[in-house]
């Protein structure tokens, strides 16, 4: 893969950012309380956090509710990590998805 922001995307590459955006209403979002990964309480609960797989909140709605918040301002969608505001925002050696600017 070349340089961020540069040619076309690798189509599972699409699939993989696709698998982790938010679906649904604003009023169900979390954001992990580690990384700032915003996604649905069902999200994390099924597929756990994709970038703190140290938490294992797959499968386990207590580790979800512990882990993550919904009390977060704003949120930014990283798509192209290594681009100025995943630089800017600390996020460039994210995968991509959904981050929170601020987490309380």
């Amino acid at each position: 893969m070349g340089p961020p922001g540069v040619g076309p995307m690798d189509p599972e590459e699409v699939e993989e950012i696709q698998r982790y955006l938010p679906g649904g209403g604003t009023k169900t979002l979390r954001a992990c309380l580690q990384c700032r990964t915003v996604m649905n309480r069902e999200q994390f609960f099924e597929m756990g956090c994709p970038n703190c797989k140290e938490l294992p909140m797959q499968g386990n709605d207590g580790r979800v509710v512990a882990c993550t918040t919904a009390n977060f301002q704003g949120f930014i969608s990283l798509i192209r990590p290594g681009a100025f505001l995943s630089r800017f925002t600390g996020l460039e050696h994210r995968r991509p998805g959904c981050y929170a600017l601020t987490v309380k």
